[in-house]
């Protein structure tokens, strides 16, 4: 069973710029779906809407089997077997890590054996057996996510959603918890849905990826698929950069791969079986651009060190690019040439 599906769901806060625009996916049991979009592209309203924070305008939300909102019916978020982590982790200074994960049994009663069982379960689910009578404040901020993480998973919820979970974190922790993510998925089996704006963030935890964009759901793909195999434009310029370049495709596809005109070489190149010839646009990322003795011209226009790699942006044929070289090859000419040694036709 599916353990959320949104079918078709709208939600307009003004006429003419719905937040959430016709969307419909299933988050599957048991899995972490990861929605990524820019600021305003709608996740944070989608969340609201399986939360029971907002009402959907046109649509039906199901969670666990059950519909929740739409066709005339809405199941207020405390009925709905929600467990929600926000940003700001909102734990209770004043309290123990203990009591801050037990609040939620307290406000519904629960007492005694089952209040103690319940909370022990999810302090060891994430570890923090050994940290109960600590308060928040006396913890490091991964700790207090793993809190807030527990404090869900004591009310035993069908889903767990996480609203930017790890945005007001430093880079370096940021990076350590997000594996931690993947860990707790891993450990308990909870589905989750975690909204994000950093494609590499849900590039690296998410079993499937969403991409949103002013609304409209344009990709759902596990992430390996949504970074080689971008279903439009705005998709493959926003996960991973890639460069969008204009293109023309010579023959029909055929087992995966046709002849392209791209930058002035012809290349056979990636693409999904059947696409016809004629214009058409290419991905092309760093990994598949090669700086070699005979190729295209290109101009740099900006060096990126970055350890083992510099990053060089630079004009080709009136197009910006980026291309990666090794740090030991480094030069300082300003004119270079590049082959184009794999791409993707973006579906059309």
């Amino acid at each position: 069973m599916a353990g959320v599906i949104l079918d078709r769901v709208t939600r307009r806060f003004d006429a003419d710029h719905p937040a959430v625009d016709d969307v419909s996916l299933e988050l599957r049991n048991g899995e972490l779906l990861a929605v990524l979009g820019r600021s305003g592209s709608g996740k944070t309203t989608l969340l609201r809407l399986i939360a029971g924070f907002e009402r959907p305008d046109a649509g039906e939300v199901r969670i666990a089997g059950e519909s929740v909102a739409g066709n005339g019916r809405f199941v207020p978020p405390e009925r709905r077997r929600i467990g929600m982590v926000f940003q700001s982790y909102a734990l209770w200074p004043h309290m123990d890590v203990r009591r801050n994960v037990g609040y939620p049994l307290e406000a519904r009663g629960v007492r005694g054996a089952e209040y103690g069982t319940r909370v022990d379960k999810a302090l060891a689910a994430v570890g923090l057996a050994d940290f109960a009578s600590r308060h928040p404040q006396a913890l490091s901020g991964g700790q207090r996510q793993r809190v807030a993480l527990a404090r869900c998973l004591v009310m035993d919820p069908a889903v767990v959603l996480l609203d930017e979970p790890l945005a007001s974190l430093d880079i370096h922790l940021r990076a350590s918890l997000s594996q931690e993510f993947v860990a707790f998925h891993a450990s308990t089996g909870a589905t989750m849905l975690y909204v994000t704006h950093d494609q590499a963030e849900a590039l690296a935890i998410a079993d499937r990826v969403a991409v949103l964009d002013h609304g409209r759901l344009l990709q759902i793909d596990v992430p390996s698929t949504l970074y080689r195999e971008p279903a439009s434009a705005t998709v493959a310029a926003f996960v991973g950069g890639g460069a969008v370049v204009p293109a023309e495709v010579l023959a029909p596809a055929v087992a995966g791969a046709a002849p392209v005109r791209v930058l002035g070489l012809v290349r056979t190149l990636r693409a999904r079986t059947g696409q016809p010839p004629g214009p058409a646009e290419v991905c092309l990322r760093p990994e598949d651009l090669a700086i070699a003795a005979e190729g295209v011209a290109a101009w740099v226009t900006q060096r990126s060190y970055q350890g083992a790699t510099i990053a060089l942006d630079v004009t080709c044929d009136g197009q910006r690019l980026r291309a990666i070289m090794p740090a030991a090859s480094a030069f300082d000419d300003t004119e270079l040439k590049l082959d184009i040694r794999d791409g993707w036709v973006i579906p059309r």
